[in-house]
């Protein structure tokens, strides 16, 4: 208990001064102030005595000690002292009355003092209702802090000025292996890690000390003693006193081990992909590469046996070598659409801003002719400008455009080519009033070597949509189909905007 008495309060019992001069002093103490004869009467009283209690002055001269505390407190008082105050400056805490019959917590100092030969004592209360409801404050803040210190899964701990643990959560002891939080009190990284991670530690700490600047969110790799390695997520910041003053640091950690190993795991997959890819694209590219030169060796004498001995044969003679003949052309195509194929990621040229108003321009141009013999009407919207590459955009805009003039239906093509900005990127969309796709296979047709129809119906080599895709996807975009089967198709592909 902490209660003191002003100089001034003792001064004006010591001088031998008169009434008004005892008024004029004990009217500027804070505390209640009163003046006890040694039967217990009280012979004055200060004006804060007045406003703690609700009597008046008057009130107070006519009232004894025991009219102030509780029963129980009173019986306490007086059996402590066998029914005389205490000769000997004593304090204690205890309960008052006041007037409206409310409980006081109040903290008493009495000391006996000496006028004029006579003998007194300075009554001195303090009212403990402010400083309970600190106390309840702080206490409830204690509960709280201790159930966050028991149940948070994140590492929690403070450190002294000397990166000793003063405190540790329930997870950082059974992160350490320790029973309790309090077995780590006293104990430092150096106890618990290599020295390198632990010198580390000390180091960020101390500089968070000298300086008051924190650290947030860090990921840091904790190397162990027994050589185990973990990971964790760490904010540490300044621990102040009461004045501000750092006096040591605090911190959360959370493991992010799981994190990097699947982080590592996904690093070395995408490395051995792309490794994968990239051998898989020269695999292409060499076997289409090489394939050519037999290729039309074979489709050559095919042909020279077509020209020399077709009619001089038997019709099964004449057959056989027809179907030589279109073979070695479809493989010369699918070659050279593989060929294609592999080059899109490996060499295109780099994305820069085009204007798809002329890259469709130039694409209509080079199927004019085909455009005149389907009587197709292809009609273009003012298009953006993208990142891409001209020369690739031109195959994917051809192959669509090619795409809905081939699998037409029994009216005439129309082709109708669209873009809104969605963000940051154009959506373009190009319409058409073909066959359609029956809406389960609409991510079927962007596979490689994938057909909906016979060659019979419908010539190619299965590679238009697929090299749609790669090339979409190449510029960062992705592509998609909207179709109903016998009611046209509409595919929608998205490009960055410049």
């Amino acid at each position: 208990m902490s209660l003191e008495i002003a100089s001034e309060e003792l001064a004006f019992v010591q001088l031998r001064q008169s009434d008004c001069a005892w008024q004029a002093l004990i009217e500027s103490a804070g505390d209640a102030l009163f003046l006890i004869d040694t039967y217990g009467h009280i012979r004055a009283s200060s004006q804060a005595a007045t406003r703690l209690y609700g009597y008046t002055q008057r009130e107070f001269a006519g009232m004894t000690l025991l009219q102030l505390h509780t029963p129980i407190a009173w019986d306490r008082f007086n059996h402590g002292y066998e029914g005389a105050l205490p000769d000997e400056e004593t304090t204690y805490r205890t309960r008052h009355l006041c007037k409206d019959e409310t409980r006081l917590p109040v903290d008493v100092r009495v000391t006996p003092i000496t006028i004029d030969d006579a003998s007194y004592f300075l009554y001195v209360v303090r009212d403990r209702t402010p400083l309970r409801a600190v106390e309840h404050e702080l206490a409830a803040e204690r509960v709280f802090l201790n159930a966050l210190m028991s149940h948070s899964t994140d590492r929690i701990y403070f450190k002294d000025q000397h990166s000793r643990f003063i405190r540790a959560s329930q997870s950082l002891a059974d992160f350490f292996g320790v029973e309790k939080p309090d077995d780590l009190i006293g104990e430092t990284d150096f106890d618990i890690f290599t020295s390198q991670h632990a010198q580390q530690a000390f180091d960020d700490e101390q500089r968070i000390i000298n300086t008051g600047e924190a650290v947030i969110g860090v990921d840091e790799k904790e190397t162990w003693a027994n050589g185990k390695e973990t990971w964790a997520s760490t904010t540490k910041l300044p621990l102040r006193d009461a004045r501000g003053r750092i006096i040591g640091t605090f911190g959360i950690s959370r493991d992010i081990t799981a994190q990097k190993i699947a982080e590592e795991q996904l690093k070395l997959t995408a490395e051995q992909l792309a490794r994968s890819n990239e051998e898989l694209q020269q695999f292409a590219y060499v076997a289409s590469h090489d394939l050519q030169e037999p290729l039309r060796m074979v489709a050559s004498y095919v042909q020279l046996l077509s020209r020399r001995y077709k009619g001089k044969l038997d019709a099964d003679a004449d057959e056989f070598i027809n179907y030589a003949v279109e073979g070695a052309s479809r493989m010369r195509q699918l070659i050279n659409d593989l060929l294609s194929y592999s080059r899109i990621g490996t060499q295109g040229k780099p994305l820069i801003p085009t204007d798809c108003n002329a890259v469709v321009d130039r694409v209509l141009q080079n199927l004019q002719f085909a455009i005149e013999d389907h009587q197709a009407t292809v009609t273009v919207d003012p298009l953006p400008m993208v990142l891409g590459d001209a020369v690739q955009l031109e195959q994917l805009f051809q192959n669509l455009i090619g795409n809905a003039m081939k699998f037409h239906s029994s009216e005439l093509p129309t082709v109708h080519i669209t873009a809104v900005k969605c963000d940051n990127m154009w959506e373009f969309c190009v319409q058409d009033n073909g066959i359609g796709i029956d809406p389960q296979y609409a991510d079927r047709i962007f596979v490689i070597f994938q057909r909906l129809q016979t060659r019979e119906q419908y010539p190619g080599t299965g590679f238009g949509l697929s090299v749609c895709k790669k090339i979409v996807e190449r510029h960062g975009g992705h592509i998609g189909v909207e179709s109903e089967h016998g009611k046209g198709s509409t595919f929608r592909f998205t490009l960055s905007g410049c």
